[in-house]
């Protein structure tokens, strides 16, 4: 991680992403096969579509947040797929 000097509070912006992402996926997982709902086997509940239509918003609001912070203008555009993998690492370690 010594490579990049990640701000904390970006680090802080990663966390809440992956945990948006895993509330998506979290709430996707419980909706019935898109083939199951185009045959009629299934329906896909308001209140489903409703959480996830709002955890999505939520999880773009922090990707926002994660990209558009001041910090990667101060990287070469060279580095970005580096430093975003080691902004992943550092997010994902305790």
């Amino acid at each position: 991680m010594a490579e990049f000097d990640l701000p904390a509070d970006l680090i802080a912006a990663q966390r809440a992403y992956l945990a948006a992402e895993r509330t998506c996926e979290e709430i996707a997982s419980a909706i019935p096969a898109a083939t199951e709902v185009a045959s009629g086997k299934a329906t896909i509940p308001e209140a489903q579509r409703t959480a996830l239509t709002e955890a999505r918003a939520e999880r773009a609001r922090h990707l926002d947040i994660l990209y558009g912070h001041p910090w990667w203008a101060t990287i070469d555009r060279a580095d970005h797929l580096r430093a975003r993998t080691h902004l992943r690492q550092a997010a994902e370690t305790p």
